[in-house]
């Protein structure tokens, strides 16, 4: 027995096909299905950009299918698109193609899409506006609807309204899905005049399922757009754009009978308030809202923005009242952080404030910007709110209004589980109550994929009279729960209606005695208090209800809401079928099932145990649909070859098709081998070859910079070995996934699978280890791989894959009990990948061959065997004559167009490559007679004897002038190493003439590491160029402008998986000279992730450097004089010296307290010569620091003494430094990557430091820190010989610090312990140094180090908030001072690495915070605050590095480590870190405190990346530099909130 799902009236049911015919007069429908409808009625094409659960184009791909036909007599075509960069191309090929037919060029052309799509259909509609005059009518509806990682699904206008108003695009908004089929209509005809958008809420009110009683039929709209369309052709031609909109609607409001207008008044009739929305559910709330209060006598209107493009003033000043004082534009914003961003203006306010603004009014009006973030859910509640707050002095938070339609309306919800076998019992309700007449009935479904695995709210709303109601139901009259679990975790008895609302939960197996043991606490005390019904609902007795879960809902759902309706009446109407049992026996066990219960008076005083997660208040809309749980896979077995010959010879009965494999998107071609010839000597470690291929008759065609596809095969021999050891039938025939595409199957032998499909002698994932473990019949052996595959085993398994390098065959050989069979082992094992090598040959010189240069890859592995890569093993052992199949990759490297445009070409090892294919082509149009531009070519590599690649052919080049200049830096040949940066420089007047003044293309193709050097002689060549023009320029815009002018072109390489099995493994080969202490992981578990930064590449090119690992340490720190008072004995310590003329550098502030006072008294008593510099800036920034340079330039100082805090110390350093080194470059010592990174060899002039803060430590360490506001990053220079000469600690210069400058100090000594202490051991750093002067400051971890860290930790977590709380606390003052300089001998050695890394860009990139204690005038964010305020995040990702130095640090903040697990270190010293945070007070609680929204996060990654002196420390941060990028994108996302 089972209630009919069939449509009465005409309705949308989801997944059901709707006739477009059945669509007219009174009909059930979704608005965006009477969008579609119009849509596919008007137009020629439909471009749909709708995401697969969308269901944007759902019904009229299914009436193109169905043949139905258009008002044009023809079958409208759909054609779907993906949404990303290009979108919108195709449509705008369309409709300027020459071949488009022009009788056609009237009927409009249609867009679907989500408004996150608008984006990457900018540029296409920017190029339509610019050519509307010759265009087709164009139109796009466009569902408001984005994605949020936080907020899930969103109704977004903003970038609606954004791009309508910058490329001057028509915009209408429905407000309902009543209109959604006028408005339709209208923006279509409105195509007629300007491209325009129509966009509506693709949330909730376009989804939601209603009655509409007057849907035009395919007849009317016909006929009302013909006439609508011949009125709109026959308007003045005079009129500007915004007269014809106006005289377009007047005639569509007199075909249609309706009242829409640009602006759309409801409301009091003399307001003195006006709200201005734009939006659907925005404008239906506004206006019921204002109509609701404006019947109590509240002067309240509201304005619906319905035509926004173009914005008519003189329409919207017509329709505001004269009563209007106050103006309130309820604007939409991206998220809630540009909420509080007082510099970010919602888009309609500014159009809202310009018309008011220009207005003649006599009466000044108030405009103000009630901003809300797209995810905002708007309620009749929240926007009474808004009007109280505007117009009360009450501080209310909310006002409570419930719109009396909405009280008329009989409402429900139902919650379940999205796999419930009861999911669609909602709606097969909905239609039956929709049968009702007179009824109205709305249905609207919200899933939650993230809550019990997915879980799925639908809300039903009846009523005799059509109700505008586009917010979640808020007072249900019964409330059907289908899962238990959910009120645990969803508050869902707020919904019912206090006093006599019921709450149907379904129970299976209930037994009264556990029904509190069931019903959370919360639940319970909701019951009581709210006077709710309690229905259980237990199927569980009877195997019929059992079975039919949803029918049993619905019946379930009837007897306690309308139990008027019998079954016998159910019957009768046809709503029943009995197939199952009888109606009188399911009547009978329905009474058993369904159980009133009597809710005792103690529920409401229950005592509720706080959740460990507090309820969520709704469903958040992640999903348009369930969560799919169940993919299944297709099943595949092994057959014979006489199974294959049946279907070759039966071809109908098996579905056969012999074609060219037309489903694989990569098209493969076979060449032969023409020539193979090694580049270096026999006896060289680098075996890099020259390979050429004769393309015969294959048809392969390339384009000069593209790559080749080498679809290499296994070593066939290992493979035959496998397949004997194996036990398997090398002939017999398995499907396995296609090598080109893993998504299409392909029938192959055992042995072609192995050797051409199947990477079963490559490196095997995780997920490999974990599928394994399934088939394992061993105990020990299903544990053992559960373990690798799993978090515990991680380090096991990179030792596995990063040491030992084990393949497939390896890991199988070693668990011989985990035998999958051969079409389970193609399931869990990945497919072959092709290799790409870029081209070294241009076709149009050697129109019958392609050449590659390629080195091969080979190591030893832990266990001595020689192991090769697969693919450049294949190629150098190929043979000429030999058949290779190959297919071709598009590349970034393209000539310009211009043959004049000079080349300036950078390229390492192998990255020469693609340039051997362009001075090739440039040097055959010189021969033609053609002029060429001029070619600038850098090379570089190790030696030249062995690795001039391609020498003789660039000699040629240059003697025959097709090469201008030929820049060859040889790394190794020299006691002083050269790269191909340093060549650059040394002819950056070449430079500036071929890249700048000729306007030349450059390219670099080749590893990563040189591009920040690389790209910084660029930025100097055009800051040079302009300050000869007298021009000021910023040179990093300037670089991202010839970016998108494709005038730099980088090509990046990537170490393929052999090429870092080759790097591991000569690390790993070297000796470990000095153990790892105990308390650090062993050296031979990591790779130095510097060494990983020196040699990122990226296809088979250069074989990287191996680096050989650290092997000493050294302890340097200045001279430390420690002690109340001794501020005064300076004096004696510059005489000492033998000081003549002293530079004193202090800040302003410092330069009028105490110690600046102790300090002149102590020079003057001893009759040294001074000047005092008090102009540092805190903060520096390197112009501050040059002004520095150049006033003590003159004076020549042989002493430098520097008072204050770490600004001033550091200054004073550099000071120092660059008066030592007067004919240096800034950037000559300026860490890498941003500057040079040169040691320090001369000796610097004494230097004393008293700092009068607690926190930086700079007196001991020769580290100094400012800002390069060119690269808005913060980086310095470090060198032990910048270490000041003597650090005079005195506590009574820090007593007179400010509170707040005292806890951003301490934090930064908190800072500076805790990474020191937990950085890389130093023996596992590389490279190490050649020359022990290059040994870096920062060294890693370290013995000595770890004493002064772990020491300088305890001391902070004890003494800062002491020192922050009260003032006069002199111990707790002092004891910080000596921490600060125990953390800065600590760390001045080991080192810091990732909140110093991440707190560069931070304050670098400050969006405009002042920190609370601070009085300057500019913004700033303290260094401590900017250090701490990432720690939790960054403490909880290194932590798995070395669990036991977290828990230990962990026990420094008092934590009792002695139950706490290993795996949980990250966590409680994330945990006690916030706490420390929090109970220190004023201190921001993550970076939104300090302005920072998800939209920073990709710039503050940039600014940190180049932070390699201190990455290169963080424990546990990937290789990869996109992988780096990901976790730092991760750590800073973590640290918004905490």
């Amino acid at each position: 027995m089972q209630l009919k799902h069939e449509a009465t009236t005409g309705g949308a049911v989801p997944g059901v096909s709707i006739p477009l015919s059945s669509i007219s007069g009174p009909t059930y429908a979704t608005g965006q299905l009477l969008v579609q409808q119009t849509a596919y009625k008007l137009s020629d094409k439909i471009f749909s950009f709708s995401p697969e659960t969308f269901d944007l184009d759902t019904a009229v791909r299914d009436w193109s299918q169905a043949g139905e036909q258009n008002i044009h007599g023809e079958t409208t075509t759909v054609v779907p698109l993906q949404t990303r960069s290009g979108a919108g191309t195709l449509a705008l090929g369309y409709i300027f193609s020459k071949d488009f037919d022009l009788a056609k060029r009237h009927i409009p052309q249609t867009v679907l899409a989500p408004s996150l799509t608008l984006r990457h259909l900018r540029p296409a509609l920017d190029q339509l506006s610019l050519l509307y005059g010759v265009a087709s009518p164009f139109v796009a509806h466009v569902a408001a609807a984005d994605y949020s990682a936080h907020d899930g699904l969103v109704a977004e206008y903003e970038s609606a309204l954004q791009i309508a108003e910058d490329l001057g695009l028509a915009l209408v908004a429905s407000t309902s899905a009543y209109e959604a089929q006028h408005i339709s209509l209208l923006a279509t005809l409105l195509a007629s005049i300007l491209p325009t958008l129509h966009v509506y809420d693709g949330i909730r009110t376009a989804r939601e399922t209603l009655r509409v009683v007057d849907a035009l039929s395919e007849t009317s709209i016909a006929e009302t757009y013909k006439k609508i369309a011949a009125a709109a052709n026959a308007l003045n031609k005079r009129l500007d754009t915004a007269g014809k909109v106006i005289d377009l609607l007047h005639a569509f409001n007199g075909e249609l009978g309706t009242s829409y207008a640009p602006f759309e008044y409801h409301g009091h009739e003399e307001p003195e308030l006006v709200l201005v929305v734009f939006g659907s559910a925005e404008a239906q709330l506004a206006k019921q809202v204002a109509n609701t209060l404006a019947a109590e006598g509240k002067k309240v209107g509201a304005i619906n923005v319905r035509v926004y493009r173009p914005f008519i003033e003189e329409a919207f000043l017509a329709v505001l009242p004269e009563s209007t004082r106050q103006v309130a534009v309820l604007g939409q914003v991206r998220d809630a952080t540009a909420v509080e961003d007082a510099s970010v203006q919602s888009v309609l306010y500014a159009d809202v404030l310009t018309a008011v603004s220009f207005s003649d009014r006599s009466q000044q009006l108030v405009v103000i910007d009630v901003k809300y973030a797209a995810a905002t859910t708007h309620t009749p509640s929240s926007i009474a709110s808004i009007v109280h707050q505007l117009t009360s002095k009450e501080t209310q938070a909310e006002v409570a209004l419930t719109l009396q339609a909405v009280e008329q309306t009989r409402q429900y919800t139902f919650w379940d589980v999205d796999n419930s076998a009861a999911l669609a019992a909602p709606a097969a309700l909905g239609k039956l109550l929709a049968r009702e007449a007179p009824n109205n009935v709305y249905i609207h479904e919200t899933y939650d994929n993230l809550v019990q695995g997915g879980a799925v709210r639908t809300d039903i709303r009846s009523s005799e009279s059509p109700v505008e109601a586009p917010f979640a139901v808020e007072t249900a009259d019964v409330v059907f729960v289908g899962e238990e679990k959910l009120l645990k975790d969803v508050d869902i008895l707020n919904g019912a209606k206090a006093g006599s609302g019921k709450v149907i939960l379904r129970l299976p197996n209930f037994k009264e005695e556990e029904l509190e043991k069931r019903i959370p606490a919360a639940a319970r005390k909701q019951i009581q208090k709210k006077g709710l019904g309690l229905v259980v609902l237990d199927s569980s007795f009877s195997p019929a209800l059992e079975k039919d879960a949803e029918l049993l809902t619905q019946l379930a759902f009837l007897q306690v809401a309308r139990p008027e309706v019998t079954l016998a009446e159910l019957a009768k109407l046809g709503e029943v079928n009995e197939s199952q049992v009888t109606l009188a026996e399911f009547a009978d066990a329905l009474a058993q099932a369904l159980k009133t219960i009597e809710v005792p008076a103690s529920w409401a005083e229950v005592e509720e145990a706080p959740p460990a997660v507090a309820p969520r208040s709704g469903l958040k809309p992640i999903s348009f649909v369930p969560f799919d749980k169940n993919e299944a896979e297709p099943a595949l077995k092994l057959d014979s070859w006489q199974e294959a010959a049946k279907g070759l010879v039966f071809k109908e009965a098996y579905g056969t098709q012999i074609e060219l494999r037309p489903d694989l998107t990569v098209k493969t071609a076979t060449v032969h081998v023409k020539e193979n010839r090694r580049l270096t000597p026999d006896a060289y470690d680098r075996n890099i070859f020259h390979i050429e291929f004769d393309l015969g008759n294959s048809g392969l065609t390339y384009n000069i910079g593209e790559a080749l596809g080498i679809h290499a095969d296994n070593d066939p021999q290992q493979v035959l070995d496998f397949i004997q050891a194996y036990g398997l039938n090398a002939d017999d025939l398995v499907q396995v996934p296609s090598r080109e595409d893993a998504a299409v199957a392909e029938t192959r032998t055992v042995y072609q699978s192995l050797v051409q499909n199947l990477d079963i002698l490559g490196k095997p994932p995780k997920r490999f280890f974990e599928a394994l473990a399934e088939f394992a019949a061993d105990e020990a052996e299903q544990k053992k791989l559960a373990f690798l595959g799993g978090k515990d085993g991680a380090d096991e398994f990179k030792k596995l894959s990063e040491v030992e390098t084990v393949t497939y065959v390896d890991i199988l050989q070693t668990f011989p009990s985990a035998r999958p069979s051969f079409p389970d082992l193609v399931r869990i094992v990945s497919p072959l990948k092709r290799r790409e090598y870029s081209i070294a040959s241009a076709q149009a010189v050697t129109p019958t061959s392609v050449a590659l240069m390629i080195v091969v890859v080979d190591w030893v592995d832990s266990q001595g065997r020689t192991r090769y890569g697969q693919a450049t093993r294949y190629l150098s052992g190929l043979l000429p004559g030999t058949a290779v199949t190959v297919s071709v990759k598009p590349s970034v490297m393209k000539l310009p167009v211009e043959d004049t445009a000079p080349l300036i070409m950078a390229g390492l090892g192998t990255g020469l490559a693609p340039f051997r294919a362009f001075i090739q082509y440039r040097a055959m149009q010189k021969a033609q007679g053609k002029e060429i531009g001029a070619i600038l070519l850098y090379l570089g590599s190790r030696h030249q004897r062995e690795e001039y690649l391609y020498g003789e052919e660039w000699e040629a080049y240059l003697d025959a002038g097709v090469i201008t200049l030929l820049g060859a830096a040889f790394s190794r040949d020299q006691p002083q190493k050269i790269y191909i940066q340093d060549r650059m420089r040394q002819t950056r007047e070449q430079i500036v003439q071929a890249y700048i003044k000729d306007g030349g293309s450059f390219y670099l193709c080749g590893p990563t590491w040189p591009v920040p050097d690389v790209t910084a002689v660029l930025e100097e060549a055009i800051a040079f160029e302009a300050k000869e023009g007298g021009r000021k320029v910023d040179s990093r815009k300037e670089i991202e402008r010839l970016k998108e002018e494709g005038r730099y072109v980088l090509e990046p390489l990537k170490l393929s998986q052999d090429e870092t099995n080759t790097m591991t493994a000569a690390i790993r080969a070297l000796p470990n000279v000095c153990p790892a202490p105990a308390s650090h992981p062993s050296t031979a578990s990591t790779i130095s992730r510097f060494a990983n930064r020196a040699t990122n590449s990226s296809r088979n090119y250069a074989t990287p450097q191996t680096p050989q690992k650290e092997y000493a340490f050294e302890m340097a720190a200045s001279s430390i004089r420690f002690g109340p008072g001794v501020t005064r004995e300076v004096g004696m310590d510059l005489r000492n010296m033998g000081a003549k003329r002293v530079c004193v550098v202090t800040d302003p502030t410092v330069d009028k307290l105490a110690a600046m006072q102790q300090v002149r008294e102590s020079l003057d008593r001893e009759g040294v010569e001074y000047k005092v510099f008090s102009g540092v800036r805190v903060e520096p920034k390197d112009y501050s620091i040059k002004e520095a340079i150049a006033w003590a330039k003159p004076y020549a100082p042989d002493a430098f003494l520097a008072v204050g805090g770490g600004s001033v110390i550091d200054t004073a350093k550099l000071m120092n430094l660059y008066t030592t080194y007067p004919e240096a470059d800034f950037l000559d010592f300026v860490n890498a990557p941003l500057g040079k990174g040169l040691p320090i060899e001369r000796k610097l002039h004494p230097l004393i430091a008293v700092p009068t803060t607690a926190g930086t430590g700079s007196e001991t360490t020769g580290t100094a820190i400012f800002d390069l506001a060119s690269r808005r990053a913060k980086t310095g220079v470090a060198h032990r010989n910048l270490k000041p000469t003597l650090g005079i600690c005195d506590p009574l210069n820090t007593a007179t610090m400010p509170s707040a400058v005292k806890a951003s100090s301490g934090l930064d000594v908190l800072c500076h312990s805790l990474e020191s202490w937990t950085a890389i051991p130093f023996n596992e750093r590389t490279p190490r140094p050649t020359n022990p002067i290059l040994r870096p400051a920062y060294q890693g971890a370290n013995p000595i180090s770890d004493i002064f860290s772990l020491n300088a930790l305890r001391q902070t977590v004890k003494y800062l908030p002491r020192s922050v709380r009260d003032p006069e606390d002199v111990e707790a003052q002092s004891e910080m001072l000596l921490a600060s300089t125990l953390a800065g001998v600590g760390f001045g050695n080991a080192g810091v690495h990732l909140c110093h890394g991440m707190s560069y860009p931070i304050s670098g990139q400050n969006p405009g915070y002042h920190h609370a204690g601070y009085q300057l005038p500019d913004p700033l964010i303290p260094h401590g605050v900017s250090v701490a305020v990432t720690a939790p995040a960054v403490f909880r990702f290194t932590a798995p590095s070395n669990p036991d130095r977290h828990l230990a640090a962990a026990e420094a903040f008092g934590v009792d480590i002695s139950t706490v697990k290993r795996e949980s270190a990250g966590e409680v010293l994330a945990d006690a870190l916030t706490k420390f945070l929090a109970d220190l007070g004023d201190q921001p609680k993550g970076l939104k405190a300090l302005g920072f929204g998800r939209e920073h996060i990709a710039e503050l990654v940039e600014g940190t990346i180049p932070q390699a002196r201190v990455l290169s420390l963080a424990p546990g941060l990937a290789d990869e530099v996109e992988r780096e990028r990901e976790q730092l994108a991760r750590l800073f996302e973590e640290s918004l909130e905490h």
